[in-house]
């Protein structure tokens, strides 16, 4: 059946359905049924964690959501990203532990949470790894077993990482269980290259298979996605040339000019008015904000007199202004081809003023624009509570329902309150 019109990521649309797809290695399979099942079966293990590591694109979050669905738990996800504040992890965790030992106690739940937490190997880096999200993670494990004795961790907790050598991850490993996926084998990579040729339509000779083959790197996501520009492009039949043609063209749109390089090209370096171009339109959203920051810095570290110092200051300010007109009249009437403008008369404009200032040392720091600051820190904010919120509605709605089937309920009453009391009936009982 052809599938061609179907507008689905391949990544999303070709993934395992079950792990039995994955074609992993029986004694890994084996480990992390076993694994999963003390959970499932309430015999909670001593290595609380399963630690999934291995090279990028070769399914180790797959595997370790189809594990939990698969076994009948609720996923909870969360990447490094939401985790790297200490306060951060600790109000997830706890609201998802309370879950566990509380609503699940009280409604004897078939659905438990299960949490992934993945790429936590970058928490595992500099001040995030001493006192934010990666300590308390370390800490929570540590004091598992409470005063009582009774375990604390009764869910299931999947971490998956890349970066096996770094030592704050080896710590780790005396929670956990820890399991290698290595690279899948040339057959592995044929199998699911067949199956989108097959389904998609798309036709190409064995040579070109090799090709692709030997681009991908073992890397089930960089084969797929590569299939997917095959299949965008419609070609009836596809040569080894052909295949090598898409790729040099796929490696060329994805090479990496950093925002930082572009800037100090625009201020620093004397070019062309089309390459200029070129750069600016990589970046045009951000680049003329971080310009805006910094150029002033090469015109004061510049031998030119005060007062035409000032002068350039003055002439590249207006550069900002016909700029910020152009992005204004880009928001209003959705001409986007209004950006060449922006560029001839932002980022062009303001290399060639910098160009007649001559030569002049490059400052080692760049600041990054005010703005984008203050809306990162924003956002960044405003999702970390979405979480919370999240959290604790869903643990509120769980645990009045609770309280009103085993007491008196109060709409008003906070979710701590409920917690004490629910916690305390259990003792009680």
């Amino acid at each position: 059946m052809n599938e061609k019109n179907n507008n689905n990521l391949f990544t999303e649309k070709y993934k395992p359905k079950c792990i039995k797809e994955m074609n992993l290695y029986k004694e890994i399979l084996t480990k992390v049924e076993e694994w999963i099942n003390s959970f499932k079966e309430k015999k909670y293990p001593e290595k609380k964690l399963l630690l999934l590591s291995g090279p990028p694109g070769i399914g180790k979050t797959t595997l370790a959501n189809l594990l939990l669905r698969e076994n009948g738990f609720r996923v909870m996800e969360y990447n490094s990203g939401d985790l790297r504040s200490g306060k951060v992890i600790k109000d997830i965790l706890g609201n998802s532990l309370a879950y566990e030992n509380v609503i699940n106690l009280l409604f004897s739940r078939k659905n438990p949470i299960g949490i992934i937490l993945d790429e936590i190997d970058t928490l595992a880096y500099g001040e995030s790894s001493e006192k934010g999200g990666f300590k308390e993670l370390l800490d929570l494990l540590k004091n598992d077993i409470s005063k009582k004795g009774n375990l604390k961790i009764k869910i299931p907790i999947i971490c998956t990482f890349n970066d096996t050598k770094n030592k704050k991850i080896k710590e780790l490993y005396k929670y956990g269980i820890q399991i290698s996926l290595k690279k899948p084998a040339n057959m592995d990579i044929d199998k699911i290259i067949d199956k989108i040729i097959e389904k998609e339509g798309i036709e190409i000779d064995m040579d070109a298979k090799i090709s692709l083959r030997k681009y991908g790197q073992s890397d089930y996501r960089r084969v797929i996605t590569i299939l997917q520009y095959l299949n965008v492009k419609k070609k009836d039949y596809y040569n080894e040339e052909d295949i090598e043609e898409v790729i040099k063209s796929f490696e060329k749109k994805n090479e990496e000019i950093t925002t930082i390089e572009i800037v100090n090209k625009i201020l620093y370096e004397d070019m062309t008015i089309e390459k200029c171009l070129e750069l600016y339109l990589k970046e045009q959203s951000i680049l003329t904000l971080i310009l805006y920051e910094n150029y002033y810095k090469k015109i004061f570290n510049s031998n030119k007199t005060l007062k035409e110092k000032y002068e350039f200051i003055e002439n590249c300010q207006e550069c900002f202004v016909q700029n910020d007109i152009g992005e204004t009249n880009i928001i209003v009437t959705h001409n986007y081809d209004m950006y060449t403008y922006c560029g001839i008369n932002s980022a062009v404009q303001l290399n060639k003023y910098m160009s007649k200032l001559g030569k002049v040392n490059m400052t080692n720091q760049l600041n990054s624009a005010i703005i984008l600051n203050k809306a990162s820190n924003f956002y960044s904010n405003k999702k970390i509570a979405s979480y919370r919120n999240l959290l604790d509605y869903n643990l509120k709605k769980e645990l009045v329902q609770a309280y009103e089937k085993n007491g008196l309920l109060n709409n008003n009453i906070s979710i701590k309150k409920l917690k004490e009391r629910l916690e305390k009936k259990i003792v009680d009982n």
